[in-house]
């Protein structure tokens, strides 16, 4: 009888082992053989949504908190995004601006793009035909090639880069038409416009710093 109740017990554990690893089976599948899944944007953390829908504001922070101009500083069509003048260093809001959350904007697959200028940076090919540059991060989730839907984590704001680490960090943001390779493309999407356009929010002008181009 004893024996009995020995294989029993050992026929329900092998039996629930493989019922896991058929669930591991399953979910892996359910990823598309993309290489990586990012991590998915957690319960609580704030998601600003386009008026149609379609997107998600870049950074998980009420837009109010932020500034961006109408153009890049060196005249192209990049916003750099930060932290309003009016928040006071060091401040709750000042210090989540600082160190929040970077978002896809759509879905699509998202890749790493380090370079010397940009620091730690991220690029995200949208499922709607378009490219988005993250750049100056402080680290970054996608370590490989990323299948990642709209709200997604790609990293957090930071300010690494050839002349990024002396500002204060902030994310700086682009759009191209098209997928392209490599690190040089043309932004001809106007930054500030596509957050006007898609999220109603108009840019807020600042003084122009002395610092170097990034």
């Amino acid at each position: 009888m004893r024996r009995l109740l020995c294989l029993q017990k050992i026929v329900m554990l092998f039996s629930v082992f493989w019922l896991l690893v058929v669930v591991v089976v399953a979910l892996s599948a359910e990823s598309g053989g993309v290489v990586g899944v990012t991590p998915s944007a957690q319960p609580g953390r704030l998601v600003t949504r386009s008026i149609d829908g379609r997107y998600v504001f870049p950074l998980a922070v009420p837009p109010r908190w932020l500034a961006w101009t109408h153009y890049h500083w060196d005249g192209g069509n990049a916003v750099d995004v930060e932290a309003a003048p009016e928040l006071r260093p060091r401040s709750e809001e000042y210090e989540r601006v600082v160190r929040a959350d970077v978002l896809a904007v759509t879905s699509g697959v998202a890749r790493p793009l380090d370079n010397l200028r940009g620091g730690i940076s991220v690029v995200l090919m949208g499922d709607d035909g378009r490219q988005y540059y993250y750049a100056h991060l402080r680290r970054r989730t996608v370590q490989s090639p990323t299948r990642v839907q709209a709200g997604d984590v790609l990293g957090q704001v930071g300010n690494t880069g050839q002349w990024s680490q002396f500002l204060e960090p902030h994310l700086h943001f682009s759009i191209a038409n098209g997928h392209h390779d490599g690190y040089i493309w043309e932004s001809d999407v106007h930054g500030a416009g596509f957050l006007a356009e898609h999220f109603g929010l108009d840019w807020r002008h600042r003084e122009k710093s002395g610092y170097q181009p990034d």
